[in-house]
């Protein structure tokens, strides 16, 4: 740079200073120089300087202006001061829902208005919370006492159901018992009918063979009563004998004494004629009283089998009911199986719930606990 005053020229503030530069050009051997008033150099600073000054001024202005309306909108915004809000929002935080939020009239948008609304809210929620924890944590407690007390009931039964199949197994076996004793029952009524049809097999012999000795004894009747004629009739001979022996005087004698021999002998076979009749007749009547016995015999046995058939009857009755007994005892037998299995699940349920009411109410006073760190109330 190169300064010199100009003889022939000024500048616009009047001053001849001129400044210059000036550069050496290789290639042709030459320098390049250029030159300016100072003069016009600081007039046109100045001017730009002034205008820069009043541009910055209205920009400046303008931009408090604009400051100033931003702050009052957001004061606006907010409701109030920032500190206010702060330590309103502080409160808050702090777990006070208590404190009291200052508003403008007629404020309805501002920060602070929904900050206390947001506040009347969480402290409606948490009251709610508290209300809703403490009727938990009372149910819980409730659940709690009311599982314990099922578990016991639950336990009862479960012990009841133990005596219940341990009597059924008693009154199993007691029913197998029964219905092997009515089995050996039966077979004694069957062996009973058999025996009871071997002796009416051997009354219906009994009563043949009377029938028998009496027809046996009728023909004797008959023999003996021909053998008492023969005698009546020899007895008429003999006395017929004895009178013509009388007749013939001491020669027929010899023949009146066996006239007489053979009277007597018809005499004794008539005698023993009528002994062996009234024995024949005895005979006859104790076959005919012991006939009449054994018909009597042959009805009462004939009655005894059908008692025996009765009995036979009635046991297989027995036996079909004992059957029924039995499959309704092991259809109980299973009832009381899955019963004790429902009340074994019924207690693992039992046991589950009251782990969950335990749960419940631990997570209940958690959040009691966590809801107390808020004041609620004045």
């Amino acid at each position: 740079f190169t300064e010199y005053y100009s003889n022939f020229a000024r500048g616009n503030d009047g001053s001849p200073l001129v400044r210059t530069y000036s550069e050496a050009f290789a290639p042709w051997d030459v320098y390049v120089a250029s030159g300016v008033f100072v003069g016009d150099v600081n007039s046109t600073i100045v001017s730009q300087l002034i205008e820069t000054i009043v541009v910055g001024i209205v920009a400046g202005a303008l931009v408090t202006l604009a400051f100033w309306g931003m702050i009052t909108l957001i004061l606006r915004r907010l409701g109030g001061e920032p500190n206010y809000a702060a330590g309103v929002v502080s409160c808050i935080a702090q777990g006070d829902l208590t404190a009291p939020v200052v508003l403008h009239a007629n404020d309805t948008s501002s920060l602070l208005y929904d900050i206390r609304s947001m506040r009347d809210k969480l402290r409606e929620a948490m009251i709610d919370i508290y209300t809703t924890s403490e009727a938990v944590d009372g149910n819980a407690g409730d659940i709690a006492a009311g599982n314990q007390e099922l578990s016991s009931r639950t336990e009862q039964q479960a012990a009841a159901l133990q005596q219940t199949s341990s009597s059924m197994e008693e009154v199993t076996a007691t029913v197998r018992q029964t219905a092997d004793s009515v089995a050996q029952a039966k077979e004694l009524v069957r062996s009973a009918g058999e025996t009871s049809q071997a002796g009416q097999q051997a009354i219906g012999n009994a009563v043949n063979s009377m029938q028998e000795i009496s027809a046996e004894a009728d023909k004797i009747t008959d023999i003996v009563t021909l053998i008492d004629s023969i005698a009546f009739q020899t007895n008429i001979l003999a006395l017929n004998a004895s009178v013509e022996a009388a007749r013939a005087g001491e020669h027929g004698r010899g023949f009146a004494v066996v006239a007489g021999e053979v009277r007597q002998l018809a005499n004794r076979s008539a005698t023993a004629a009528h002994e062996i009749k009234g024995l024949i007749n005895a005979s006859n009547a104790q076959v005919s009283n012991g006939a009449g016995l054994v018909d009597t015999a042959k009805q009462r046995m004939q009655d005894i089998d059908l008692q025996i058939q009765k009995v036979n009857d009635l046991f297989e009755e027995i036996t079909a009911a004992t059957y029924e007994q039995t499959r309704g005892i092991e259809q109980i037998n299973v009832a009381i199986a899955q019963l004790d299995q429902a009340t074994q699940d019924n207690a693992s349920m039992v046991q589950q719930t009251a782990t969950s009411a335990q749960d419940l109410k631990q997570r209940s006073q958690s959040l009691n606990s966590v809801v107390g760190h808020f004041t609620l109330v004045d």
